[in-house]
């Protein structure tokens, strides 16, 4: 498996003079959570960073780390992400993690069980684009509720989604089967594109 981290986003929403990909939690940033936790799952073959022109600085942080930089427009997310997907599945007909970059309390653990769950169930999962979602209740509890509603029984994308790259086409993204895998666990629930998403993350990443 390869993963794939987007990080050419704007984040205008955080109304901060910083690249979304380098807000700081806890002194260090949002992307380095997240590729540590890729990192140390020891779960890919190849680790993936799509960035633009919105995010320069991220690219220049990025060196310390053994994977490859992919350039995307920057212009539109599933245009970015599109390309990204069409590029990566030159290296090999291998499912790819696709990660966002602002969720910076996911860890190794959680990682490994994602993808070993997706391994394991691998048979009903050809030819699909599984998302990894949560639900409603506790999306709730943690008074989260910006996230978008997945097409099942109040259950709502997390940003993580394995995708056969076989099923990828570069001019229609609505291609394809979705599944779900349900995964309530709040170290997937706090997406930070706001500064009260910040405060939440951080509350939670000191309990």
């Amino acid at each position: 498996m390869h993963a794939l981290v987007m990080a050419g986003g704007r984040g205008s929403r955080l109304g901060l003079n910083i690249e979304k990909p380098l807000v700081r939690l806890n002194g260090k940033a949002m992307i380095e959570y997240v590729l540590d936790a890729l990192i140390q799952s020891s779960s890919f073959n190849r680790i993936f960073v799509s960035v633009s022109k919105n995010t320069p600085n991220t690219k220049a942080c990025l060196s310390k780390y053994d994977l490859i930089v992919l350039h995307t427009s920057g212009d539109d997310y599933v245009s970015d992400l599109l390309y990204s997907l069409n590029h990566i599945s030159n290296h090999g007909s291998e499912p790819i993690l696709i990660m966002p970059c602002d969720l910076p309390l996911v860890d190794a653990d959680l990682i490994r069980y994602i993808v070993s769950y997706y391994n394991y169930n691998h048979e009903r999962y050809n030819n699909s684009w599984v998302a990894i979602t949560l639900s409603g209740d506790l999306l709730r509890s943690l008074k989260l509720s910006d996230k978008p509603r997945a097409y099942s029984n109040d259950q709502y994308y997390s940003g993580i989604s394995i995708v056969d790259p076989d099923i990828v086409d570069a001019s229609d993204c609505t291609l394809y089967k979705e599944e779900y895998i349900l995964i309530d666990d709040i170290r997937i629930a706090v997406n930070v594109n706001t500064l009260e998403d910040l405060k939440t993350a951080k509350m939670l990443s000191l309990t």
